[in-house]
């Protein structure tokens, strides 16, 4: 069963992690206040809530719902940026060389 109190602390401790409150972290979610409060008193957020924070995190909704406990949507080895290596100085030049810069 999934904990709205799990959620919390994922939240939170997320926020902490960016040295973000949890206003800004609403705000930048462009999410209102009232969502964290409702939590409190119980009530789960709903999907779209939780993908915004999810996203704004860059983190997975089964994260912060604590069915998961790594926050990367992608292990470090895995993330697609990491499977290209990087341009050398050539490499570099040649590509700006194409597109005209």
């Amino acid at each position: 069963m999934i904990d709205v109190q799990t959620v919390i602390d994922r939240i939170t401790t997320l926020a902490r992690r960016r040295g973000a409150s949890i206003n800004q972290v609403l705000r930048e979610s462009h999410l209102n206040k009232s969502v964290l409060d409702n939590m409190k008193r119980g009530s789960m957020p709903s999907a779209d809530k939780l993908a915004a924070l999810a996203d704004y995190f860059d983190c997975s909704v089964d994260f912060l719902l604590g069915r998961i406990d790594t926050p990367s949507l992608f292990p470090a080895e895995e993330k697609p940026a990491a499977a290209v290596p990087a341009l050398t100085g050539e490499e570099i030049a040649r590509l700006r060389q194409l597109i005209g810069r």
